[in-house]
């Protein structure tokens, strides 16, 4: 059995910013002042370049690397600091090798950072991606190798993915083929606008030269790289009010994570990859602390092996991290911990390492340790 081990956890930004925004609504009908803005300084994305560096992306378009120094014991510190070149919110974060990582920017390019030291704390700019902007900000984003090269897949707020081609003699890239993945039959528009959603928030990579995704429109792709061929489509669930918010992958196993609408939805769903680019659903549950609540988001989702234990980890709306294993092809919770102040907090695990990151209203680390007394299970909430 395994058990999460914390190494540290560093203050935040979202906490003072969660406070002040109590304060200022409380005291706002006793003193003079007329609230003009506010900056949303959440984390929306935390990513591990290597086992020893992860970068943290915000809403207000800062990207903050830190790195946990060798004793494990010890605070991560940060080593680089800066801000996107559009001065927009950071979706996505991918590293491309151990070295070079992407970052979305405005809705017609992607930022490229190189850094030249191996705690990453000299990063220089790289020749920026530019794209149509019919495309829209890049969501999501991975990196698979076929027929002997590599290629970097980015995912799209207007459903599409753009496949870039990497030339490693100069380390540039090259659009190579652009796929429209939206659904035919996409979950309905929710909000006052109607607007329809087609981000595609989540890629992962399966296999050689194969992909899989998550949008917002509520379906699973399966898609071959380079050339773009939708090898097979699912809705995740037949009944989604909500669409997807993100996946994660280990071997054969897919784990997603949405928001659940209603008393009869869920939140988190298992399926299987099998042959045929089949995608076959296991099981689903719902986590929720507050079984009153109608609406519970499921924000992130991360797998971690831990031989011979397939473990999941999911950060929900509550400002809870739920931890769970994987058995018998079912979800089982273990338990979960309060990390932010009832917002969704960004997770990453390092598999290396086995280091779990969690930016929630602080910046947790916690490892996973094996060989100790089983935790009590929570009841499933099928």
């Amino acid at each position: 059995m395994t058990k999460l081990r914390v190494l540290s956890a560093l203050p935040s930004s979202e906490a003072a910013t969660n406070k002040a925004t109590v304060i200022s609504d409380q005291i706002s009908v006793k003193l003079p002042l007329r609230r003009l803005k506010k900056v949303l300084t959440m984390a929306q994305e935390a990513k591990w370049l290597d086992k020893r560096s992860f970068a943290i992306g915000r809403w207000d378009g800062s990207l903050n690397i830190f790195h946990v120094p060798s004793g494990a014991e010890h605070d991560p510190v940060i080593s680089s600091a800066f801000v996107s070149p559009c001065w927009g919110g950071l979706e996505m974060i991918t590293p491309v090798t151990d070295y070079i990582f992407a970052t979305s920017n405005d809705d017609s390019s992607i930022a490229i950072w190189k850094s030249l030291t191996p705690i990453h704390n000299k990063i220089i700019p790289q020749p920026t991606l530019f794209y149509n902007a019919s495309y829209g900000v890049a969501n999501s984003g991975t990196v698979v190798k076929a027929k002997g090269e590599t290629f970097f897949v980015s995912g799209h707020k207007e459903g599409y993915l753009l496949i870039w081609s990497m030339d490693k003699r100069d380390e540039t890239f090259s659009l190579y083929s652009i796929v429209n993945i939206r659904s035919n039959n996409p979950v309905p528009p929710i909000g006052a606008d109607q607007r329809q959603l087609w981000n595609v928030r989540s890629i992962v990579t399966w296999k050689e030269g194969v992909v899989v995704t998550g949008s917002e429109d509520g379906d699973i792709c399966v898609v071959s790289v380079p050339d773009g061929t939708v090898l097979s489509r699912k809705r995740y669930n037949p009944s989604a009010k909500r669409g997807i918010n993100y996946l994660d992958l280990h071997k054969n196993y897919l784990l997603l994570a949405n928001c659940a609408a209603g008393e009869d939805d869920k939140n988190t769903w298992l399926y299987r990859l099998g042959n045929g680019n089949k995608v076959t659903l296991l099981h689903a549950i719902n986590l929720k602390v507050n079984e009153d609540l109608e609406q519970v988001f499921n924000f992130r989702v991360e797998l971690a092996f831990d031989d011979p234990f397939l473990y999941f980890f999911a950060a929900t709306g509550e400002g809870v991290l739920w931890m769970g294993k994987i058995e018998n092809n079912k979800l089982h919770p273990i338990d979960n911990i309060k990390v932010s102040m009832n917002q969704g907090a960004a997770l990453s695990y390092q598999s290396e390492s086995k280091i779990l990151a969690v930016v929630g209203d602080n910046i947790n680390l916690w490892r996973l340790e094996s060989n100790f007394a089983p935790l009590k299970e929570a009841e499933p909430r099928e």
